[in-house]
């Protein structure tokens, strides 16, 4: 019987060490790969990369307000109240604009 749970435990304990030494292996190639992305970004030109990040900002605030402000304030749904807080960001963003 001691046999038996002796042969278990090995094998539980070469799974653990296969687990740790996978986890390790994909870490590693995870970080090659995250280390090669930036390199062709740096080549993408300005205007592309702010198109991009411009769209990813508008996507964000529309859930924003859609879901957040809505959940928040218990009243229909009203579209005048999206677009001030639309206006109000972008308020809020002309200052960075004419800065940088």
């Amino acid at each position: 019987m001691s046999q038996a749970w002796l042969c278990t435990l090995a094998l539980v304990l070469l799974a653990v060490i296969a687990a740790v030494i996978w986890v390790t292996g994909a870490i590693m190639l995870g970080l090659r790969v995250g280390a090669s992305v930036p390199t062709p970004k740096a080549t993408i030109p300005d205007q592309i990369v702010t198109e991009v990040l411009s769209f990813g900002l508008v996507t964000r605030l529309d859930r924003v307000t859609e879901e957040l402000l809505v959940e928040a304030y218990e009243t229909p749904d009203r579209p005048w109240i999206a677009a001030m807080f639309f206006a109000g960001f972008l308020l809020l963003l002309s200052p960075e604009d004419l800065l940088a």
